[in-house]
């Protein structure tokens, strides 16, 4: 999703007797701002490690349907 999406409708299909288990991730990179955490700002030493998810908050579902 984009991020100046709002909502997102998926449409998809499965076999009757098929189990279906769903993964959301949502994502949001303010770790630093957020009022839930105290964590200190990087140094200027310090660099982030690249092609991961740095400075952000994840809260994953699985959904059993």
């Amino acid at each position: 999703m984009a991020n100046s999406d709002k909502e997102i409708t998926l449409t998809f299909s499965i076999q009757k007797d098929e189990k279906l288990d769903i993964i959301l991730n949502k994502i949001s990179y303010n770790l630093l701002e957020n009022p839930h955490f105290s964590i200190q700002a990087r140094s200027e030493e310090m660099m982030p490690i690249p092609f991961v998810t740095n400075d952000a908050v994840i809260v994953s579902k699985k959904l059993n349907i």
